[in-house]
């Protein structure tokens, strides 16, 4: 199959004799290649969840983050289609990869998040806090998003939550928009220069000096191609819990959005092997279809018997985690069964653990 051809039908990638995964997809899938906010590429990144949309339709999560950087390296990089691997178009390729993940159904979310996107971009011009209308992961502008949140620093002294991640994705575009300097959205302050000014428009001095360190850890580890200091450690914001009404009844009928992340751990070929947390992903996995109307988009599955983003690794595990969709109901149904053993016993029909 010719270059020229498949570019045209819009085949998975993969699928091409004569070139490396690897090499066909620098070639074809090249935006791909570039990093995401927390420094893996963004074919790692969006791989591992299926697009997902907020209660207006909008899209949001891996793949929103990875449609907007792509709209937004179309906008700084005009001349794209001469560059060497994005003759497609960035936009394009992610609704390519998409595709090629298996999650073909749901592109249209991408093809009219593309569009919003494009217009949103535009109508930013002139603002002072152009970089600030990009949007985060969960569907804000990184302004809504960081507004009413009080900046916090980590053990390092390093900035982390929504002010760091927003730091880290302004240093991202700096260096992957090397044109940036040029375009009247950005040539004054920069985006990292926005971010500081926004945060002083807060009234956050007193961490000033922590959100500069934070800047030049962020370029220096970039450079020298290390971990971005945000991403270093974990952190996960709470949603809070609550008493449960009462217990020992029916399971509630959802009435909302529903997602469901199931993951089952067999430790296979070490000392600790098992053999029954698979066959419990899939129990739970024919129960909600059977009993809540699931569909397989509704779920995503990580075991240790799949490879790539389906393999329950930490990142992928974070993925699927980010990828829920936060409680109460009615409003949304997260699911989150987690199969990794326990004390060895005998058991009948010889499963272990689970």
């Amino acid at each position: 199959v010719s270059i020229a051809s498949f570019r045209t039908a819009r085949l998975p990638f993969f699928r091409i004799e004569g070139l490396s995964e690897a090499s066909l997809g620098c070639y074809l899938m090249a935006f791909l290649q570039r990093l995401a906010p927390n420094g893996q590429k963004w074919s790692a990144y969006c791989a591992a969840v299926p697009p997902a949309s907020d209660g207006e339709g909008r899209l949001v999560g891996a793949w929103g983050e990875c449609m907007n950087s792509a709209v937004v390296f179309e906008v700084c990089n005009p001349d794209w289609e001469s560059m060497p691997g994005f003759q497609d178009g960035p936009a394009g390729q992610v609704i390519d990869f998409c595709n090629s993940c298996g999650y073909g159904a749901l592109g249209h979310l991408l093809e009219a998040g593309e569009g919003a996107m494009h217009e949103e971009l535009e109508a930013s011009r002139g603002d002072p806090y152009a970089f600030l209308q990009h949007r985060a992961r969960n569907g804000k502008t990184w302004k809504d998003y960081c507004g009413p949140m009080e900046p916090a620093r980590d053990s390092r002294g390093f900035i982390n939550g929504a002010w760091g991640e927003c730091m880290t994705a302004a240093v991202i575009f700096e260096h992957q928009n090397r044109e940036w300097s040029r375009l009247p959205n950005y040539m004054e302050d920069g985006p990292a220069g926005q971010v500081i000014n926004f945060l002083l428009e807060c009234t956050h001095d007193p961490y000033l000096d922590a959100m500069n360190q934070t800047e030049a850890a962020s370029h220096e580890a970039f450079d020298r191609n290390q971990h971005l200091p945000v991403f270093e450690d974990v952190y996960q914001p709470s949603y809070g819990t609550h008493q449960a009404d009462s217990i020992g009844g029916p399971p509630p009928r959802p009435t909302g959005r529903k997602k469901a992340l199931l993951i089952g751990c067999n430790y296979q070929g070490t000392k600790a092997e098992l053999r029954g947390c698979i066959n419990d992903v899939h129990t739970w996995k024919d129960l909600l279809v059977q009993e809540y109307g699931f569909n397989d988009l509704d779920m995503v599955l990580l075991t240790d018997d799949q490879h790539g983003p389906k393999r329950p690794t930490l990142a992928n595990m974070r993925q699927g985690l980010q990828w829920l969709p936060p409680p109460p109901p009615p409003r949304a149904h997260p699911f989150l069964p987690f199969s990794r053993g326990g004390a060895p016993r005998a058991a009948a029909g010889g499963a272990g653990g689970g």
